[in-house]
């Protein structure tokens, strides 16, 4: 029996498992190993059991996703309660495999120690493991509290650390998971005994923010005001851009009573459904906007009228000026009698506001990343594409008549924005003014060999 490792492009899409022969040999092993890689920016590790068996055959465990894997940023600090000065102060927390912080990372996935940094000014947190206070947490219980520092007068404080799927900490857990979204921190506690009460932690973010779907069509505009209702005052513009979308111009003056001009789209929705809107706005000049804007989130009826008062509502008017900034209305819960869910952005009476990114989600997330709608994913390039190579050029002397290294260049390719994607590689030499698809390279990961009269490179002494 051995416990297979490998680093995987996906945390849903399961890796391909080895191949064995009839003996339960394992014959490719499908880049799967028996010591678990390092953590990588865009990579995540997965596990899976192989089991021989004395008559020769061979199973192997469904491939798990071992949670925690992120990106290249790390978690920022929790914030913890003002101080005197009313300045806050952070707490950080890195993980670590042993007592002096060797391995510190982000992710606590196979880690046994904890590291604790109190009353931080800045919410970036250190890469230095001199900087934390490191402590074991990889015991028979989890329900007692990490030892902090002592105080000025010699008492020993704690700092209580809960998990759980939602903002507010309810259904808390001592364990993370591969399902944790949050992490609850109590610092300069008196008791070792952790409290059951989610109001005593702060919770933050534990995972980073994942790509749900938007229900909103025509979010980028690339169609004009397709699917949206807007009138004379609003324009679709090209800059300024926000990640490369196009953006949407409210721009009213000489009004001298409010009007709540701006941008609306409604979806289906049942009652009890819950649903995250967020958008991001830019303004040259935030004081021209002379009574406000908001994004609200509305209920409406069969036929379409509104119920009652809005669900939720959020300032949009930046608050500084030339840069975009997001607002997020969380957690807006449909009433009784919603057959639609609308989002609507607007500018109350004058100034000049730019919009981009709308997303409607459901479920609560405060911290929502713009994707286009499922239906247009059909076709379109996905939303992002991050390619990787364990080599980028093959390097030779003598005039290109040695080869020096490597035999061979290994592509990757992580996809964003789009389900169950697949893939097709190019090649395009200097002279060439195209793009030519490569027959042999399919799949998420093709592996390029030196051959220097085939494809990719025939006699060319360069190729993208």
């Amino acid at each position: 029996t051995d416990v297979l490792f490998i680093s995987h492009g996906s945390a849903n899409d399961a890796p391909v498992l080895p191949v064995t022969d009839a003996n339960g040999v394992i014959t490719d092993a499908k880049g799967w190993q028996t010591t678990a890689p390092e953590w990588r920016a865009d990579r995540y590790i997965w596990q899976t059991t192989y089991v021989r068996k004395g008559d020769g055959t061979a199973s192997f465990s469904d491939p798990t996703c071992i949670p925690g894997a992120k990106g290249e940023q790390g978690p920022q600090g929790i914030p913890g309660k003002a101080g005197a000065d009313g300045q806050p102060t952070y707490t950080w927390i890195r993980y670590a495999d042993d007592a002096n912080g060797g391995g510190m990372s982000n992710d606590p996935a196979g880690k046994k120690y904890m590291g604790l940094a109190y009353n931080k000014p800045t919410a970036a947190e250190s890469n230095n493991p001199a900087d934390y206070a490191w402590s074991l947490i990889k015991g028979d219980k989890g329900d007692q509290g990490v030892p902090g520092q002592k105080g000025a007068d010699g008492t020993q404080y704690w700092t209580w650390i809960k998990y759980s799927d939602n903002p507010d900490g309810t259904g808390m857990y001592d364990t993370p998971n591969a399902h944790t979204k949050y992490i609850g921190i109590a610092v300069n506690k008196t008791s070792q005994t952790e409290s059951n009460t989610p109001s005593d932690y702060t919770w933050s973010m534990f995972q980073g923010p994942s790509y749900t779907n938007n229900l909103l069509l025509n979010s980028a505009f690339i169609y004009g005001f397709d699917n949206w209702s807007i009138g004379s005052y609003g324009a679709v513009n090209t800059a300024p851009m926000f990640e490369g979308r196009k953006s949407v111009r409210i721009l009213q003056s000489g009004l001298t009573a409010n009007q709540w001009r701006g941008i609306s789209q409604s979806v289906p929705a049942a009652p009890g459904e819950v649903f995250t809107a967020s958008i991001w706005s830019f303004a040259e000049n935030p004081s021209s906007i002379d009574n406000g804007a908001e994004m609200e989130v509305w209920a409406l009826n069969s036929s379409k009228d509104r119920i009652g008062d809005a669900v939720k509502r959020v300032n949009i008017k930046p608050s500084k000026a030339n840069e975009w900034q997001q607002a997020v209305a969380v957690n807006a819960v449909m009433p009784a009698n919603t057959a639609y869910v609308q989002v609507y952005a607007w500018v109350r009476r004058n100034g000049a506001l730019w919009l981009s990114s709308p997303k409607l989600e459901r479920g609560v997330n405060p911290a929502p990343q713009w994707s286009p709608a499922a239906e247009e994913m059909v076709g379109t390039p996905a939303q992002i594409v991050v390619v990787n190579a364990d080599a980028l050029v093959f390097q030779y002397e003598n005039g290109f008549a040695t080869l020096l290294s490597p035999q061979k260049i290994t592509l990757s390719a992580t996809v964003q924005g789009i389900a169950n994607p697949t893939y097709q590689w190019s090649y395009r030499q200097a002279d060439q003014t195209g793009f030519t698809d490569i027959t042999a390279a399919y799949g998420r990961q093709p592996t390029l060999e030196v051959n220097p009269n085939g494809e990719c490179m025939g006699n060319a002494e360069s190729s993208t």
